[in-house]
């Protein structure tokens, strides 16, 4: 786009013939990253310096991590991860005689997005001041409802380490068939979204060259 195609471009021009509007687009686009590439370099550079710094803090990583759970098939997939590390390690703690309260206090310092953390954090206490551990989780509205009814029916039972290791692996097969589908589909968009840029970068300059040989050859 600042080698190739501007000297191509140029060399185009110098039939005097009018160039077609893909590209017309395409030295739009070229003539704008020779001008301000420096600009737009700094630019890119002081929004990564910026989005690192914000990153770093903990509302900038609440606010991204709140983003991402709320995104398309990630969303699903970052709760059922650490849904599944929830269950997983607290089943095992209470299986080997750790009381609920220790065991999700751990088990709280494996999720590694923020607002699930709060929310089992919030929960915890809730169920240490006497709530009800359904409700406790529940109340949250973040947690997925079918570890909420677990861990209400596990309290009732008197089984909830059997019943949350149970679902901890539930979650991650789920977990794993969504990570597949997930590259199955990101894998055509990108072939696709290249195909597109290359295809019509391809069509912007092959343009001028076909009228310019149709000129000559009537000429």
């Amino acid at each position: 786009m600042t080698v190739v195609v501007p000297t191509l471009l140029e060399s185009l021009q110098e039939f005097g013939q009018e160039l077609p509007w893909p590209t017309r687009i395409l030295k739009s686009v070229s003539d704008f990253l020779l001008r301000h590439y420096l600009h737009g370099a700094l630019a890119i550079g002081a929004c990564g310096v910026f989005l690192g710094i914000a990153l770093n803090t903990q509302k900038g990583k609440r606010i991204l991590h709140g983003l991402l759970l709320r995104t398309p098939v990630l969303g699903p997939l970052i709760m059922k991860q650490n849904s599944s590390r929830l269950c997983m390690i607290t089943g095992t703690l209470l299986s080997s005689g750790v009381e609920l309260i220790p065991a999700l206090a751990i088990a709280e310092n494996s999720i590694t997005n923020i607002p699930i953390k709060e929310a089992v954090s919030t929960a915890r206490i809730r169920i240490k001041t006497g709530a009800d551990i359904g409700r406790a989780i529940s109340m949250s509205n973040l947690l997925p409802v079918g570890l909420v009814q677990v861990f209400t029916l596990g309290q009732n039972s008197g089984e909830l380490d059997t019943l949350l290791l149970e679902i901890a692996n539930d979650y991650d097969s789920q977990v794993n068939l969504m990570a597949d589908r997930l590259a199955s589909i990101l894998e055509p968009v990108l072939i696709i979204g290249l195909s597109l840029i290359v295809g019509f970068i391809l069509l912007a300059t092959l343009l001028p060259i076909l009228e310019t040989g149709n000129v000559l050859s009537e000429q």
